[in-house]
């Protein structure tokens, strides 16, 4: 008697747990895939001319992607910028160097190569915002 109402009590939980598990499957959510599609170009390390004149406006430099300004911003033409698909590595395409940084495995970046140090990706999306980011190497 004791073994039988184990066995249906486990029952009713093995049921509980997968109906959990079902209805959490079918949340309404929508996966958007949004490795595909982006612009990448080189900025410049402290040249802010080379850098599409980002940080230019007044306290822009204190923010991670300034106030809007230079590649940050909305509007901004990225059609002349190369077309990839994400991860993409841009230290991994450079070449070797003897003067490169061991930290960056001998290749044409980091601190002693500023035109090869800053990359911007974008990606124009119609959920939610422009994505944009400014990444240091």
């Amino acid at each position: 008697m004791k073994n039988s109402c184990l066995k249906k009590a486990f029952s009713v939980f093995v049921f509980l747990i997968s109906f959990l598990a079902f209805a959490q499957s079918k949340s309404g959510r929508e996966l958007i895939l949004i490795d595909n599609d982006w612009r990448f170009s080189f900025g410049h390390l402290f040249d802010t001319e080379k850098d599409f004149n980002h940080a230019m406006g007044y306290f822009s430099y204190l923010a991670k992607t300034g106030f809007g300004d230079g590649p940050a911003a909305k509007d901004f033409d990225d059609r002349a910028w190369r077309k990839l698909d994400l991860p993409h590595d841009w230290a991994v395409e450079q070449a070797f160097s003897e003067s490169g940084s061991f930290s960056h495995g001998f290749k044409t970046a980091g601190k002693g190569f500023p035109n090869k140090s800053i990359g911007w990706y974008r990606k124009k999306s119609t959920f939610r915002r422009l994505i944009r980011e400014k990444l240091f190497l």
